[in-house]
């Protein structure tokens, strides 16, 4: 979808891109994340041709960017920037549909693309259309940003630090919305950011960036497991094996959990197990097969294995949904002193659990000494 080949960007005699080839695949997330001054921002804007290069190139479909006007290729390539950029005296549904007018779109249509908009980003179009940008928080600003960038349907979406000037919880939001966002959307993005934990959180592949030159490019999890060289390996940090843990999916190393009713949970309070091996909390679901509490199994003065008293539970304390991270479970299970944590359904049904054991094992086998 997109590749350089051999781009240098020379400014005044400084370098600031030396010699870098790589490529992004189609509907993949690609990061460029390194320290200032490495180069990153200046790639991005290679390919929209806001900077042009002093050799090499950059394609785009297979074609030459440089082939294709400026204006045109800008039409069809979304652009985000950290500080928003929206004009100040439109309003939102102005300022989102600014690039379809410029496209001459119908008048109907530009209406029924910006309600579609701002529905999807989840902000109301009948209470935020006719806002303007002075009416906005910094999270509500910065959706509108990413829905304008959106709006003429673009193959390619370009965000510089989008999400920088927003405070850390919104951020946070706004990452796990722009998740979701391009599981349904599937478009090429570029992502530039400093923050390593965005990255992981967001990239399909990481590009590590030094004075102009890619220093590794991967998956976050390889990028994490395998520095490429002491630089990297300073970069990521010494809790690179936490930090990996938020590249995999819980839904995909849920095991099946063993549930009981909250009316049978009371014959178990203090029924023997057995003795040894390893024996599963019971996860207590109500009617509706949704979780309100458990049963966790302990080791009595006699070494037999029975079960504590019923400890009330709320779901969304304790429980992880199937598309949390492995780093989140983690920390759910940490945080309740468990060695498992409940899978849930968005109505806070049990789907299964995430074990601590698995975790552990999955880290010592893939991070390199």
């Amino acid at each position: 979808m997109i590749e350089f080949r051999n781009v240098v960007k020379r400014y005044r005699g400084q370098m600031a891109v030396d010699g870098i080839s790589f490529s992004i695949a189609e509907a993949e997330v690609c990061v460029l994340i390194g320290p200032s001054g490495c180069g990153k921002t200046t790639t991005l804007k290679l390919i929209n041709r806001m900077l042009e290069p002093s050799s090499g190139e950059v394609l785009l479909d297979g074609h030459p960017v440089a082939s294709f006007e400026p204006e045109e290729l800008r039409r069809g390539i979304g652009y985000v920037i950290q500080s928003v950029g929206l004009f100040p005296h439109m309003s939102v549904a102005e300022n989102v549909g600014i690039v379809p007018r410029l496209m001459k779109w119908e008048r109907s249509r530009r209406e029924k693309r910006t309600d579609e908009l701002l529905e999807l980003i989840g902000l109301d179009p009948a209470q935020y259309r006719r806002k303007y940008p002075s009416e906005l928080s910094g999270g509500e600003a910065q959706r509108v940003g990413v829905a304008r960038a959106l709006a003429a349907d673009p193959p390619v979406l370009l965000m510089d630090e989008p999400f920088g000037a927003v405070d850390p919880l919104n951020r946070e939001i706004l990452q796990l919305e722009f998740a979701a966002l391009q599981r349904k959307l599937r478009k090429t993005v570029v992502f530039v950011t400093h923050d390593l934990d965005e990255a992981i959180r967001l990239g399909d592949h990481v590009v590590i960036m030094r004075e102009g030159r890619i220093l590794q490019h991967d998956q976050p999890a390889e990028v994490l497991a395998s520095p490429a060289n002491e630089f990297v390996r300073q970069f990521v940090g010494v809790d690179r094996a936490l930090k990996r843990l938020a590249c995999f999916e819980v839904g995909d190393y849920m095991k099946r959990a063993e549930t009981i009713t909250r009316e049978e949970s009371f014959g178990r309070r203090n029924e023997p197990n057995g003795d040894g091996g390893e024996h599963p909390i019971l996860w207590v679901t109500n009617r509706d097969q949704a979780l309100v509490g458990m049963l966790e199994p302990e080791l009595n003065p006699g070494s037999r294995l029975v079960y504590r008293p019923y400890v009330a539970l709320h779901p969304d304390e304790v429980g992880v949904r199937p598309a949390a991270s492995l780093r989140e479970a983690l920390s759910r299970i940490l945080g309740q002193g468990l060695r498992a944590a409940p899978v849930i359904s968005d109505e806070g049904r049990v789907l299964g659990e995430v074990r601590l054991s698995d975790i552990e094992e999955l880290n010592q086998t893939g991070i390199a000494r």
